[in-house]
C-alpha cells in the first residue's frame, strides 16, 4: 500500500500497470512535426467498464522518461518525432483489464502534420534503474 498525498487515501500498488509506448514517425520527409502531440488512451477496466486515461503530453512524457539533457530538454522528442524517428515513454494506468483504443492529436492551432508509421504498447513486468558503469 502506498499513501496519495493528494487525496489523503492509501493506494493499492498492485492495481497500477506501468506501460512502455514506442511510436515511430514515418521516414517521409515530411512526416515529422515539432509541435505538441498528445494521446489518450481507452481500456477496459478487470470489471468490463470502459474508461479513458487523462490527456497525456508526448513531450512532457518523453522529458520525464529520458530524463535532464543539456541544451535542450526536449532533445529526445524533437528526435522521435522527426521523419523516422522513435520516441519510447513510460505511463502508468489504473485497474486495466484490457487496452481498446488509442488516439492522438496535434495540440497547436498552427501545428505542422505529423505522420505515424507504429505504435507499440507494452505492459511492463518488471522496471529497474538503467546503470552507467
Amino acid at each position: 500500500m502506498k499513501f496519495n498525498e493528494d487525496s489523503l487515501t492509501f493506494e493499492d500498488e498492485s492495481l497500477v500497470d506501468e506501460y512502455l509506448v514506442e511510436i515511430t514517425t514515418d521516414k517521409m520527409p515530411s512526416a515529422g512535426t515539432t509541435g505538441d502531440v498528445s494521446v489518450l488512451l481507452n481500456y477496459l477496466t478487470h470489471g468490463g467498464v470502459e474508461q479513458r486515461t487523462e490527456k497525456i503530453m508526448l513531450r512532457e512524457q518523453s522529458k520525464d522518461f529520458h530524463g535532464y539533457t543539456p541544451g535542450r530538454d526536449d532533445m529526445y522528442y524533437l528526435m522521435g518525432m522527426r521523419p523516422g524517428g522513435t520516441l519510447y515513454f513510460r505511463i502508468k494506468i489504473r485497474y486495466v483489464g484490457q487496452l481498446t483504443g488509442v488516439t492522438f492529436a496535434l495540440e497547436n492551432d498552427n501545428a505542422d502534420e505529423w505522420q505515424m508509421s507504429g505504435v507499440n504498447i507494452y505492459r511492463l513486468e518488471e522496471l529497474s534503474r538503467r546503470k552507467i558503469t
